[in-house]
């Protein structure tokens, strides 16, 4: 042949090459992975026949003991079906045991196409030598999906990028269904941002359980993503650190089918521009105002420490039919604030507020906001709460007072008539603010508020705020006593 329409002078680089990998075997069973003698495989080549040749059924694998720098595509894995499930652990149960380290200024796990996967009890770091870091990436199509007893660590960057978490999604087209993240310890720059899309959203998901230790900007964001349940988190910055953006920050759900939507026993403690913010929110479906299933925002605990000018516990466009019941708000000694819960717009969804306890022993300007003077229209219940303003005041659209009594008569129509305004004497630390006088909490018990924070059942009368006190009742024998008359 004449190449390039002269003869070919170097005839040595004619031959062409193809590297084809083969695979022996798939995966299939339980196997302990590491670097022992007794292990099954080494980590490395545990991940690239997973990668690379896939399952043929259900598979478990063990980690040993210790550090594994590298990066982990579950994307795509071959014969992963809803009957073969995957499960990725440590031998020890002990998340400390096992550190999965990421190896490039990205994300340590990606997971796209999945069915039935679960990470439980090993800790998953994002790289800590770029400009980024993430330690899981979803990536959409994922099924089942469970997250489970971890710990999760991004380096602390002061980043308030999005993928500065350690659990990250930005999916357009592709949603994922039954995401639950459940008991983990979140430690660096942020812990969970999901942002989904409207037109196909990820549905069911539960973030409950977790503690999330001094978040720089996100600790839960959702956007798009429907959920089941965000309870029983901790959420926690010291007094001394910067403010944070977003404690919990769930946008635009619309819930599960026939299953009413819970932010519920929460504790977030510390400084944050939104503690708490919501809008157009929803418990089981968009437009939804189904009274047997509200959205209920209840028993969760508030401590905003530090000096702070942002809104806190916030409602904005709320959304579907909603009970706010049971929570404590607190502004401790030394805190400022300029808000303590603030509504704007309107909830054409109708609410109930009740049983409520408001403290402020620091310096807050306004106990409650609102700056739409329509807002009672949607009040169905607003009442049984207790107020301990201080230096504070109520702001409704302008009109101000700084007692209970005025509050009450600018909501009108006896909103508020049998709430109390009463020092609770709060004990408080870094994990718990207790009333130490419970005499003036007592309230009837909320709709579907059936225990406190602490999973105490709650009963008919109960009190207001998270905490609901048991008092020592029992009785003992202490002697006999003789009758000074025969009986008759």
């Amino acid at each position: 042949s004449q190449p390039n329409g002269k003869a070919d002078d170097l005839n040595q680089d004619d031959t062409v090459s193809k590297e084809v990998q083969g695979c022996s075997f798939t995966l299939k069973g339980t196997y302990v992975v590491g670097n022992s003698t007794s292990a099954d495989m080494t980590f490395d080549r545990a991940f690239q026949v997973l990668s690379k040749c896939g399952m043929s059924g259900p598979v478990i694998l063990k980690m040993e003991p210790g550090t594994y720098k590298a990066y982990v595509d579950l994307t795509n894995v071959v014969g992963m079906t809803a009957s073969t499930p995957l499960t990725i652990t440590s031998t020890t149960g002990d998340s400390s045991d096992v550190v999965i380290e990421g190896i490039i200024d990205d994300a340590t796990f990606d997971i796209a196409n999945t069915y039935h996967v679960t990470i439980s009890n090993i800790t998953v770091k994002g790289f800590s030598g770029g400009a980024h870091s993430t330690a899981i990436r979803l990536l959409g199509n994922n099924k089942n999906l469970v997250i489970r007893g971890c710990h999760l660590d991004v380096p602390t960057m002061n980043s308030t990028a999005t993928s500065d978490v350690a659990i990250y999604s930005n999916q357009n087209a592709m949603p994922d269904t039954v995401l639950y993240i459940i008991g983990n310890t979140f430690t660096g720059n942020g812990a969970i941002y999901l942002y989904g899309n409207n037109a196909k959203r990820s549905h069911d998901v539960r973030i409950d359980s977790n503690s999330i230790l001094s978040p720089y900007y996100y600790a839960i964001f959702t956007y798009y993503y429907d959920i089941r349940s965000i309870n029983n988190n901790f959420i926690h910055k010291d007094a001394s650190e910067s403010s944070c953006q977003y404690g919990i920050y769930p946008l635009g759900t619309y819930g599960v089918a026939n299953h009413a939507t819970t932010i519920s026993n929460n504790r977030v403690h510390g400084s944050y521009y939104y503690s708490l913010y919501m809008t157009n929110c929803y418990s089981m479906g968009y437009t939804s105002q189904n009274i047997n299933y509200p959205l209920l925002i209840t028993n969760n605990e508030f401590i905003f420490s530090g000096s702070n000018s942002g809104y806190n516990f916030t409602f904005w466009n709320s959304g579907g039919y909603l009970i706010i019941a049971n929570n404590t708000f607190i502004v401790p000694k030394g805190a400022t604030r300029t808000y303590m819960m603030s509504m704007y717009t309107y909830n054409p969804g109708h609410f109930k507020f009740m049983n409520n306890n408001f403290v402020n022993y620091g310096s807050c300007t306004n106990i409650f906001y609102t700056n739409w003077s329509n807002q009672n229209t949607y009040m169905d219940v607003w009442d049984y709460n207790n107020y301990w303003i201080g230096n504070g005041q109520f702001n409704f659209n302008g009109a101000t007072s700084k007692t209970v009594a005025g509050f009450s008569s600018i909501l009108s129509n006896n909103r508020d008539a049998n709430s109390t305004e009463m020092d609770p004497k709060i004990i408080y630390d870094d994990s718990i603010a207790k009333p130490s006088q419970w005499a003036g909490l007592l309230c009837p018990m909320a709709d579907s508020v059936y225990t406190d924070i602490l999973g105490m059942q709650r009963s008919t009368m109960t009190y207001k705020g998270c905490y609901s006190e048991t008092f020592n009742l029992d009785a003992a024998l202490l002697g006999f006593t003789e009758p000074a008359y025969e009986s008759v």
